[in-house]
């Protein structure tokens, strides 16, 4: 937001101007840590949606919070029985409002859309009201600096907890937003939710979890087989992916698949050179002391966190500790897979819906487990191909290393 004139109305939308609110802050206010690709969120798996509780809003601080990776759990309040404002920010897809591992309340976000809704040069505002089932809600929208709209917020919803405001704010607003974007041929995509307890003035921030930069620590060459590629392909099409539902289907498909192949081997009598699934390492942690070296033998070096008893809370969730990947694709996974499936490719009325917060919620709940049930097998399945040399414990193998090393060499002669 450094480009707004000092003059001009502060994008945050407290009617002032932006010298004596946001940008009195600038340049007086150093933003925590270094460079944000160094920095990681204290829990989660990166491109999973994350929450951030504040003890209050930042408001006109212009500052971005920088979370590290703590060793021990964090309390993270889950609001009390109110009236909650809740905000959601608009971005363009591919053109994040923060700085990339960093974050800020939506008080410091401007946001942007591809609607504009500055049709008079005097709109500052629109409103409209929605009814739902839970009642009826009054949504406000602020255009930005250029006319687009950037925010919607409703300020009275009654709910329980954080969650319970976000719940019924999104099933008010989201069916609106998809009515625009059918009809304007335009994305309208939500970038970050902020839910404000009216009484108390604690906010909880929505967030997805940026990936790290990690240096490169493999060899950039392909030495897989054209199975495998089939594989990794699809496992970055689900990284590069916005959609929550289109990287569910996709790590699904991989799990489904890797059972399928496993099913078929045995139908034939096996492969002598496929090493047999080691079953132990494929069950979800029952506590924090075994969750920490699974993960660690699934991601390499570069890309661990200092995993805590939140990622633990987050990834293995209480229903599927302790069972094999197998029962937990059957209990929880498979469902949703054939609702999302059915609704997109299959015959009859649509059944899914992202519009839906309860449907949403359910792929955002196992969406970081299916990532590490995706890695786990992989592994097993491909130990010459996915992450070679590394054990079980986390370790890496010395000699395999050498031959890493080697490969480089030549490598780097070549080039």
């Amino acid at each position: 937001m450094s480009s707004v004139q000092r003059n001009q109305p502060c994008p945050c939308g407290s009617g002032k101007k932006y010298k004596k609110c946001c940008g009195a802050s600038q340049g007086a206010h150093n933003p925590v840590g270094g460079s944000p690709r160094e920095r990681t969120p204290f829990a989660g798996v990166p491109g999973s949606p994350v929450e951030l509780s504040l003890p209050m809003a930042l408001h006109g601080q212009n500052q971005y919070i920088v979370f590290e990776p703590l060793p021990g759990p964090i309390p993270v309040g889950g609001g009390e029985p109110g009236t909650y404002k809740v905000v959601f920010t608009l971005g363009r897809p591919g053109f994040p409002q923060r700085p990339e591992g960093k974050f800020t309340c939506e008080q410091n976000l401007e946001g942007d859309s591809h609607l504009y809704v500055r049709l008079k040069p005097e709109t500052v505002e629109i409103m409209f009201s929605l009814r739902t089932p839970e009642g009826v809600f009054d949504f406000h929208g602020v255009p930005n600096r250029f006319g687009h709209l950037g925010k919607l917020w409703t300020e009275h919803a009654v709910a329980k907890d954080y969650h319970d405001a976000e719940r019924i704010a999104w099933t008010a607003l989201s069916p609106t937003l998809s009515w625009l974007s059918v009809h304007l041929d335009i994305p309208l995509f939500v970038e970050q939710v902020d839910v404000i307890d009216r009484h108390t003035g604690g906010q909880m921030m929505k967030v997805l979890l940026a990936y790290r930069t990690i240096g490169m620590s493999v060899a950039p060459v392909h030495a897989g087989t054209p199975e495998f590629q089939y594989y990794a392909c699809l496992y970055r099409d689900a990284l590069c992916t916005n959609s929550a539902l289109y990287q569910f289907l996709c790590l699904y498909k991989i799990l489904d698949a890797v059972f399928a192949r496993r099913l078929q081997a045995s139908r034939v009598g096996g492969s002598t050179d496929r090493p047999k699934p080691t079953n132990h390492l494929e069950i979800v942690p029952a506590d924090e002391n075994a969750f920490k070296p699974w993960m660690n033998a699934i991601f390499p070096t570069a890309a661990r966190l200092a995993w805590s008893q939140m990622h633990f809370d987050s990834v293995c969730r209480p229903e599927a500790r302790g069972k094999e990947f197998s029962a937990v694709s059957d209990a929880y996974l498979l469902p949703i897979r054939n609702r999302i499936a059915h609704a997109l490719i299959g015959s009859g009325e649509l059944g899914y819906s992202i519009d839906n917060a309860s449907d949403l919620q359910r792929v955002f709940h196992w969406l970081p487990l299916l990532k590490c049930m995706v890695r786990r097998t992989l592994r097993n399945e491909f130990p010459n191909e996915f992450m070679p040399g590394w054990r079980d414990d986390g370790s890496f193998d010395t000699a395999q290393e050498e031959k890493q090393k080697a490969e480089w060499s030549s490598l780097f002669r070549k080039a």
